[in-house]
């Protein structure tokens, strides 16, 4: 938890030629739609990780 908001990581190695991006795209399209106060970010590059 930070700041009052829970908060998760998630790590994805993959060769360069993925499309990852495309993927995570396909994946929070085909999952239910955020609700109440839910909310959903990615960051694709952060800039701090660990």
């Amino acid at each position: 938890m930070i700041r009052g908001r829970y908060r998760f990581r998630l790590l994805v190695k993959a060769p360069r030629s993925a499309d990852l991006q495309g993927c995570l795209r396909a994946i929070l399209a085909a999952g239910p739609k955020a609700t109440g106060s839910l909310r959903v970010a990615v960051d694709v590059e952060p800039q701090s990780f660990l």
